[in-house]
């Protein structure tokens, strides 16, 4: 008796990561029914991993080739467009084929998505039971079983009817049996390095707006230790392991769970050639909590602000901290850890904002100084969360195609928001990926009273964009209109453009002219330093995109200067 083949479908979302990454779901999926399946062996499921860019056809030539009976597609914002095309492409030629969906941009609005997609023929509607679900409908059609034999799914009856079924029953087990690590159904062996991810507990306790993750609807269950500590010991013991991702909204959620997790991380051979990444509540650290997670190499925080603005803050959240509360506590880490990397989530579009208040958010974010400032943009109208419930008693414009996208609003209108993503585009080139021309910015606004530190900023674009003229072709709003993938690519193609010597050097040119006469150390390593380098790659024909060209620097700069500031002038856009 053959076995059933089942294809798995996933898509890594960043473009940027240059090692080998994997969504989670698909291989959880994979692991989950393969242990619980009766009789065991049936069934042949295969994981499918495709880039951020893959061509729909493409994929679905490749799938089609496995001669699969059923394909799974994980939907999410980054992917919704290249899986509807490429199911769309494997339901003609494979008729028969069955298509689940599923993933967080199909499961909340499972029946509006396949009535505009009949090659779609079920999703689970079940968010926490995904894994119970999966299982069940692959053991049905092993049995000839019917779909309404299966719990928690919308199907398509043989009359082209949607039909759903009871709610799926019973808890998922979250135990070391159905780790898809432990039993190596994702290998860490990709010469070129591993991008990892781990979730410690599933669900969250917050009930933000703009997300269809948690609430009120989604109690927070815990991986097992055994299970967790097993995963830290493949993962960091692991030679091709570069970055480690934990994906929970906040690791401190359990602190005495966190503090056991960090020193065990701690007690990997290879924790120091690793990055790790954890987002936390601001509310939820303080320094001794930051100091032990400092001490992980490469570690930078994350925290998410999303608004300064009340009016803004509050339709996220009634319980969000305020921003006085988020800087009170962040300053608190800082004076104890001065060095620290850190990322702050701010969102631009948002329901209740303004162009005014908008900039006064990034003045705030500027006064902490962040490495970075995560600035989300579109914002997405979740199926699933409240934003996308009141879509229109908030007065939004939004796109007609999914995944549904945030245009403008009635207090933040067009040319507004025109405004603020151009400037936004500016901000994360400036602050992001020049680490040399933040540094000098940050020191320009010590003393500043409020609004001082964005009037520097958009003073500084205005007459940068004037020589580099960034956006002479390209409307990243009416990008974002379009498709998330056309938005992506202009905004990747702008940071590229903005990253190459070119660029810089007009940059660094304007900026050393607006302060030429500063004769402190900082603009001598920063700024000054950035000119000549990029003076000499202009002399010399060399037009590099980021720090490619660094090996080509004179051994002059090398005596004169730390390695680590002539590498912090360059951008660090990855090429």
């Amino acid at each position: 008796m053959s076995k059933m083949k089942v294809c798995l479908i996933g898509m890594t979302p960043d473009h940027q990561i240059r090692e080998k990454s994997v969504l989670l779901a698909p291989y959880i999926l994979k692991r989950y029914a393969e242990n619980y399946i009766s009789p065991k062996g049936i069934t042949d499921i295969e994981v499918m991993d495709f880039p951020f860019d893959a061509n729909p056809e493409k994929m679905a030539s490749e799938i089609s080739d496995k001669h699969p009976a059923i394909v799974g597609l994980s939907f999410y914002v980054w992917n919704f467009n290249s899986l509807i095309k490429c199911s769309k492409l494997l339901k003609q030629v494979m008729p028969k084929l069955i298509i689940m969906g599923g993933g967080p941009s199909i499961t909340f609005n499972a029946e509006e998505i396949m009535r505009d997609n009949p090659q779609i023929d079920a999703v689970p509607f079940d968010n926490r039971r995904g894994e119970v679900v999966f299982t069940d409908f692959i053991q049905c059609f092993a049995s000839n079983k019917s779909f309404a034999d299966v719990k928690g799914i919308v199907y398509r009856s043989k009359e082209n009817l949607l039909k759903k079924t009871d709610p799926a029953e019973g808890e998922v087990d979250l135990s070391v049996n159905v780790s898809p690590y432990i039993h190596n159904d994702i290998l860490l062996n990709e010469e070129k390095g591993h991008y990892a991810t781990l979730e410690t507990y599933r669900g969250c306790p917050f009930d933000c707006a703009y997300c269809c993750w948690g609430g009120q609807r989604s109690g927070v269950e815990f991986i097992p230790m055994d299970r967790l500590k097993e995963e830290i010991r493949i993962i960091y013991n692991n030679p091709k392991v570069k970055h480690v991702l934990f994906t929970d909204a906040n690791i401190l959620l359990n602190k005495k769970r966190a503090v056991e997790i960090i020193q065990h991380i701690k007690r990997q051979s290879r924790y120091k050639e690793i990055h790790t990444q954890m987002c936390m509540n601001i509310s939820s650290i303080d320094p001794e909590m930051a100091r032990m997670l400092s001490e992980l190499p490469g570690f930078e925080f994350c925290f998410g602000l999303q608004t300064a603005n009340p009016t803004s803050l509050d339709l996220i959240s009634k319980n969000r901290t305020k921003p006085y509360a988020f800087k009170e506590r962040l300053d608190a880490i800082k004076k104890e850890l001065p060095d620290i990397d850190y990322n702050i989530d701010i969102m631009l579009g948002l329901p209740g904002d303004t162009l005014s208040a908008y900039k006064n958010t990034l003045d705030f974010c500027f006064s902490m100084e962040p490495t970075n400032i995560s600035i989300a943009y579109p914002i997405y109208l979740l199926p699933g969360s409240r934003f996308y419930r009141d879509k229109d008693l908030l007065n939004l414009t939004y796109t007609s195609d999914h995944p549904i996208r945030i245009l403008y609003t009635k207090d933040f209108p067009e040319q507004d928001i025109d405004e603020a993503t151009n400037l936004s585009i500016w901000i994360q080139i400036l602050i992001k990926y020049y680490p040399a021309i933040s540094k000098f910015f940050y020191y320009l606004c010590k003393g500043k009273e409020d609004g001082g530190r964005i009037a520097l900023m958009e003073y500084w674009v205005e007459r940068i964009d004037a020589q580099v003229n960034l956006f002479h072709d390209t409307n990243i709003r009416k990008a974002a209109e379009i498709t998330f993938e056309q938005w992506n690519k202009e905004k990747t193609r702008l940071l590229r453009h903005a990253a190459s010597a070119n660029e810089a050097y007009k940059t660094y040119s304007v900026i050393h002219s607006l302060h030429k006469n500063d004769s402190s150390d900082v603009f001598d390593k920063t700024i000054n330093l950035g000119l000549s380098i990029f003076s000499y790659y202009r002399e010399n024909n060399i037009n590099a995109v980021g720090q490619a060209a660094m090996e080509l620097l004179p051994e002059s700069y090398y005596q004169t200067y730390s390695k680590k500031d002539i590498k912090n002038v360059h951008s660090k856009f990855k090429v």
